[in-house]
């Protein structure tokens, strides 16, 4: 069967269930944002999808969505969270060659590694404008180090950097063959549902949570969680797609951060930040840009699953005229929270 056969096929609708209400602020309020959005991102799950703007705090929602216990079916040909397999002595020397501008530009020291003298700085300077430094990993930079958990770890990239950085770490991931490859890596993982985090004993200073909050079915549970094992003068860094970000209104319901079913609801980065600050935090809103969201957009619009050079020059040309300077319509979310001092402790 062709993948596009299978989004054309329709989701069971006794493994669906409906949303009085929106996952975020609670409001009923809202109005229809898409009616028949699919799965354009992996080709993996059936189904036309209905997304739900929030009037209240402008999040995107499901209703109806797939039930906790056949969502899993929509993940068939994912890629589990970053999940890779044998590197080619290219992408090491690409690995190598981008932790040494890391060590170089930011004081990040990473391996592997080329371990270029001083001297030789001017000769990395033009790939100023190539490597792109991932959200979490400068800000990691600038935090003493100490207990770190990653939420979502999948098979532990952002874990093996952070322990590279000094930091103790723990992990947890739903996907069993993630955590086995974690493992792998020397690393402790623990296969679970977010759940398991009312389960730990520990506190922790960092909280690493990036492109989760957005698959889960009840985010404002997983944030009281977080809050939970949160040392007092500790930090989460949180990212994920902005429902209100100006790709999405450029692009409508072919953006890349829709991403349905999987994404069962995206809030606004000002409803958010609302959010968090009521539960007693203080946010701080980052810019890194990308155009990541923009370039898988353009491919959506041709219903193709392979990239082009002309989807790389359209989003690059797309992002010269779309402001991307204002945290409210970034494409993603990118916060670093910290708890104020009259914030009652769980």
């Amino acid at each position: 069967m062709s993948t596009t056969a299978v989004i054309e096929e329709s989701w069971p609708e006794s493994d669906l269930e409906a949303v009085a209400a929106c996952p975020y602020c609670g409001s009923s309020q809202r109005e229809l944002a898409y009616a028949d959005a699919q799965d354009w991102a992996f080709y993996c799950a059936p189904g036309k999808w209905a997304y739900w703007n929030c009037s209240e705090c402008q999040s995107l929602y499901l209703d109806p969505r797939p039930t906790p216990q056949s969502i899993g079916r929509a993940y068939g040909n994912y890629y589990t969270h970053g999940v890779s397999g044998l590197r080619g002595l290219a992408q090491n020397f690409k690995s190598a060659l981008r932790n040494e501008c890391y060590k170089h530009w930011h004081g990040i020291r990473l391996s592997p590694r080329l371990h270029l003298p001083g001297f030789a700085a001017p000769l990395i300077s033009p790939l100023k404008g190539k490597f792109f430094i991932p959200f979490g990993l400068l800000e990691l930079a600038q935090i003493q180090p100490g207990k770190l958990l990653d939420i979502g770890c999948g098979s532990g990239d952002f874990l093996l950097q952070a322990k590279q950085m000094g930091w103790q770490t723990l992990g947890i991931d739903l996907d069993s063959k993630a955590c086995e490859i974690a493992q792998s890596k020397g690393l402790r993982v623990i296969n679970g549902g977010f759940e398991q985090v009312g389960n730990l004993d520990d506190k922790f200073d960092c909280l690493f949570c990036s492109h989760i909050l957005e698959h889960t079915y009840d985010p404002i549970h997983l944030l009281n969680l977080m809050k939970s094992v949160l040392n007092p003068n500790g930090t989460i860094l949180l990212s994920l797609p902005n429902s209100q970000s100006a790709f999405r209104h450029y692009f409508g319901k072919e953006w890349r951060g829709l991403e349905a079913p999987r994404h069962i609801a995206i809030p606004s980065a000002a409803g958010l930040k609302e959010k968090l600050e009521q539960l007693g935090f203080h946010v701080h809103a980052g810019l890194h840009h990308t155009i990541f969201c923009a370039t898988e957009s353009f491919k959506i619009r041709r219903r193709s699953e392979v990239l082009s050079e002309e989807d790389k020059q359209k989003a690059q040309q797309l992002s010269e005229q779309v402001p991307l300077d204002n945290y409210e319509t970034a494409d993603f979310i990118h916060f670093t929270c910290s708890l104020r001092a009259d914030t009652p402790l769980a």
